[in-house]
């Protein structure tokens, strides 16, 4: 059996100390010189010197080998070079160890590179949407275990995307299938609305024709007859064409009311304070003869909108308080302007007879006037409020009043900013 390397070194250094001892002793007996004993010493030293570096020459290039193991000086596994050692001793054992551990540790880095290189691919498909791809599962540690939380949320979010698809879909077709529908409602109104339009056309034209027809008659009889005419007979031809040219007046007020919100007007800047200085102009006659004040103020807003349709709010609203306003000593009319939770916010304030409660709502009414005897006096064919508010909702404003019999009536009405957009 081998010795072992500790063993070696003990025997060669035995060796080399007894073979110089003995060899001493005997070249002294020979009597030989000094010189020739020093050089024969210096021999067998370096003799043993050249078997001691033989035996620690495997122990050197282990040494070596495990140099780049140095957390400093470290290298890639990859540059690793196997120990070349050939001795049967213990160095030999040591180096086919460190052999086969480096072997093994290349084997398990390659192997973790490769999976770390699929679960790298499979991540960079779902970042770029491609669901379909899996990472192999090669082992039961970390890696392996995330590999399969990788799959398995491949899974969920394939199974999720498909969902998805398949409510996309769905959703698709019923959209599709609710567009028909509304293609086929809108077909049906607009036709629905050209059978309105020539209706009202006819209607107009039917009931329109007669009318005129009398009040040219009328008109005729006390042109051509009026010498020969008694004043009742007069008395009753003008009330004939001023009743023909009422009814002339409220079928066009009818249509108007009808056209309201199917035939939208151009949209332009309005400035209301000039337009409410033109009504004011256009009413200088009622209001002088009335003796009525009309306040203006100098807040408006300019805002973009159909200039008749806001021209004919106020108007109409103006008109019902000169009209209604009765016999008072002060008679004021006030317009007034504020701003109200992003919409414009308008007013029409009279201090004339007022309204009861119970007309207060019914008044928004087609025909419908306030019940009392004395207004009925006054002329008016209950449909200028219906147009207002008419006007008004295409707008997304509200109208309202506040009243009190004996203390006048505020009118308020408001136009949306988002619809009644501010002029720049």
């Amino acid at each position: 059996m081998w010795l072992s390397t500790r063993g070696k070194i003990l025997a060669l250094i035995t060796t080399t100390v007894i073979t110089l001892v003995l060899l001493t002793a005997f070249l002294q007996a020979q009597k030989v010189s000094f010189g020739i004993i020093f050089l024969i010493v210096v021999l067998v030293l370096s003799l043993s010197y050249l078997q001691l570096y033989k035996l620690f020459r495997p122990l050197n290039q282990i040494l070596e080998n495990l140099a780049p193991l140095d957390g400093i000086r470290a290298l890639p596994y990859d540059q690793y070079q196997p120990m070349s050692i050939k001795s049967g001793d213990e160095f030999g054992h040591l180096a086919e160890v460190f052999n086969r551990v480096l072997l093994d540790m290349k084997k398990l880095v390659e192997r973790e590179k490769e999976a770390v290189r699929d679960l790298l691919e499979v991540v960079d498909a779902i970042v770029h949407g491609d669901l379909s791809k899996r990472a192999p599962v090669q082992s039961k540690d970390e890696l392996g275990k995330l590999a399969e939380a990788i799959n398995k949320m491949t899974a969920d979010l394939q199974r999720a995307q498909d969902e998805i698809k398949e409510y996309q879909r769905d959703l698709e077709k019923k959209v599709e299938e609710r567009t028909r529908e509304l293609q086929n409602v809108n077909m049906r109104l607009r036709r629905e609305m050209a059978e309105k339009e020539d209706f009202l056309r006819a209607v107009s034209h039917d009931l329109g024709a007669p009318l005129r027809n009398i009040l040219g008659i009328a008109n005729m009889i006390e042109r051509k007859f009026g010498n020969e005419l008694t004043d009742e007979v007069r008395d009753r031809l003008r009330r004939i064409s001023k009743n023909a040219q009422q009814e002339l007046e409220l079928i066009a007020e009818l249509l108007e009311l009808s056209r309201i919100k199917t035939r939208r007007q151009q949209f332009e800047p309005v400035d209301i304070k000039q337009l409410l200085q033109q009504i004011q102009d256009n009413f200088s006659y009622a209001l002088e003869e009335h003796n009525i004040q009309l306040v203006l103020q100098n807040n408006y807003p300019v805002i973009i909108a159909e200039k008749n349709r806001i021209k004919q709010v106020f108007q109409n609203l103006i008109d019902n308080a000169i009209k209604y306003i009765g016999e008072r000593a002060d008679p004021r009319i006030e317009i007034g302007y504020a701003n109200f939770n992003g919409m414009h916010k308008f007013w029409v304030k009279d201090n004339g007879r007022g309204i009861r409660k119970e007309d207060q709502q019914t008044i928004f009414h087609v025909f419908r006037r306030v019940k009392d005897p004395k207004i009925a006096t006054i002329p008016g064919k209950g449909v200028g409020l219906t147009t207002v508010k008419s006007i008004i909702e295409t707008y997304n404003g509200e109208i309202w009043v506040e009243s009190e019999l004996g203390q006048g009536s505020t009118f308020y009405f408001t136009l949306d900013k988002m619809t009644v957009q501010d002029a720049a």
